[in-house]
């Protein structure tokens, strides 16, 4: 969600903001169809979902993207934390070797322990934590981003809104950073098979209440965090805040802005073992045989530890050698 205000400053204010809002209902929409079609053909994962209408090449091809792109978000949030969570101990961004002391000391104290899970369930209430962090992390940014004194200094809301409409030359730039935002399609079964009773309508109501509520939070944070720092908006607004003309220096704001970076970090240490199931059941349909394991079933081979331990042992060591050697994000 801090690359929101990024999305909508590449966007456009105004196409920005109808891209989240359209990018939510798409998310929506998409994910019911997904279990309304698994469940209509008695299938129970994506992959033998795509092998039904697509015979084997449907299903490695969504197997390994979704590996992909939950190694890819395993990746990131191992960075993250090593970038913020040094930072927050008091040490300096040129100290690189403390970072990746303090990156796998705490990785293998918290994250691995929940990535040992069974199952996604174990994680309702890390999920719960995040949600709330999401929600202070937002309010944080509304409270201190100087949107009254930056609209101000460009002219008025009115001038701002004729200026930034719709940014064509970059607006696919905002299309791409919004759609990586609300993606979440390659973990729906495994969410979905969570739930204490997993119809369709108690899916759909589980995710429609979801991203209604991630689609609000994205435009408050998305309007809000652009129209504090207009042209020199970050890739994560969390980087402008306690920064700027505005007030950047007051003491309560630098301490709500490390209160902010705290809370992201927090973040990526509850949300890192979501990708890490994907990546886990990826692993399972692709190398174990058997019906149960080609099909999903992911508790039928994952009850016994030694495989757990295995898999996610290998799992997080692959994701944390790229994160200790690289020192930006952009080869991820």
């Amino acid at each position: 969600i801090v690359g929101i205000p990024f999305a909508v400053k590449e966007a456009g204010l105004i196409s920005g903001i109808c891209m989240v809002v359209l990018s939510a209902l798409l998310t929506v929409k998409s994910l019911r169809l997904l279990i309304e079609t698994a469940k209509h053909i008695d299938v129970q994962s994506y992959e033998t979902l795509l092998e039904a209408a697509f015979g084997k090449a449907g299903f490695y091809f969504i197997s390994l993207a979704m590996l992909c792109n939950a190694y890819g978000a395993m990746v990131s949030y191992l960075m993250i934390i090593k970038e913020t969570l040094p930072t927050l101990l008091g040490y300096g961004a040129e100290d690189a070797y403390m970072a990746r002391v303090i990156l796998t000391v705490s990785t293998l104290l918290v994250i691995f322990p929940l990535s040992m899970q069974r199952d996604m369930a174990a994680l309702a209430t890390t999920s719960i934590v995040s949600v709330c962090f999401d929600l202070i992390m937002v309010v944080i940014v509304v409270i201190i981003s100087p949107v009254k004194e930056s609209v101000a200094a460009a002219g008025g809301l009115g001038q701002v809104m004729a200026e930034s409409t719709i940014h064509w030359d970059t607006f696919f730039v905002g299309v791409g950073v919004l759609s990586f935002a609300f993606v979440c399609q390659h973990a729906s079964f495994i969410i979905a098979g969570s739930l204490e009773r997993p119809t369709k309508e108690r899916w759909g109501m589980v995710s429609g209440n979801a991203l209604a509520f991630c689609g609000c939070l994205a435009v408050l944070c998305g309007t809000v965090g652009y129209l504090g720092f207009m042209d020199d908006t970050d890739g994560s607004i969390l980087n402008n805040l306690g920064q700027g003309p505005y007030g950047g220096a007051d003491p309560t704001t630098q301490r709500l802005a490390m209160l902010a970076r705290g809370l992201m970090c927090t973040c990526m240490f509850f949300v890192y073992p979501i990708e890490s199931f994907v990546a886990r059941h990826v692993m399972i349909v692709l190398f174990f045989k058997g019906r149960k394991a080609h099909e999903g079933d992911d508790h039928s081979v994952l009850a016994r530890k030694d495989r757990r331990l295995a898999l996610t042992l290998f799992l997080y060591v692959m994701a944390l050698t790229p994160a200790l050697c690289l020192e930006s994000l952009g080869p991820v």
